[in-house]
C-alpha cells in the first residue's frame, strides 16, 4: 500500500514539473515573438554564442570555487573564521577564474566592464 502512495506522490510531482516547465517555455516563446514584432531582428546567433560562452565562463567559476573551497575546508576545519576565510577565498578566486575564463574565450560583454574600470582608475 505505501508503494502505491510513494508511486503516486512521485508521479503528481514529474507531472507538476512537466506543466511548469511547458508554461516556461511557452511564455518565453511569446515573449521572443512579442519583442521580435517590436524591435525586429533580436540577432539570435549572437545571443546564443554570448549565452554559451558565459556558461562556459561560469562551469569555470563553480569549478574554481567549489575546489578552493574544498581544499580550504579541509585543511581550515569548520570554525566559524576558518569557514569565513575559506569562502571569502574561494569567491575571489571564482570571480578571477570568471573574469579570465571571459577574456580568454573574448566575451565581448566583458569590455564595458573593463572600460569601466579603466576609467575609474583613470588610465
Amino acid at each position: 500500500m505505501e508503494t502505491i502512495e510513494v508511486t503516486t506522490t512521485i508521479t503528481n510531482v514529474l507531472e507538476s514539473s512537466k506543466l511548469c516547465v511547458a508554461t516556461a517555455v511557452a511564455a518565453a516563446l511569446v515573449l521572443l515573438w512579442l519583442l521580435r514584432r517590436r524591435l525586429g531582428r533580436l540577432e539570435l546567433k549572437e545571443t546564443g554564442r554570448a549565452v554559451a560562452l558565459i556558461l562556459l565562463a561560469s562551469a569555470a567559476l563553480a569549478g574554481v570555487s567549489y575546489g578552493v573551497w574544498w581544499l580550504l575546508d579541509n585543511a581550515l576545519g569548520d570554525e566559524f573564521f576558518a569557514q569565513l576565510v575559506s569562502v571569502s577565498l574561494a569567491l575571489v578566486a571564482g570571480g578571477a577564474a570568471y573574469l579570465g575564463a571571459c577574456w580568454l574565450l573574448r566575451v565581448r560583454e566583458l569590455r564595458p566592464l573593463l572600460a569601466l574600470m579603466r576609467s575609474r582608475r583613470g588610465g
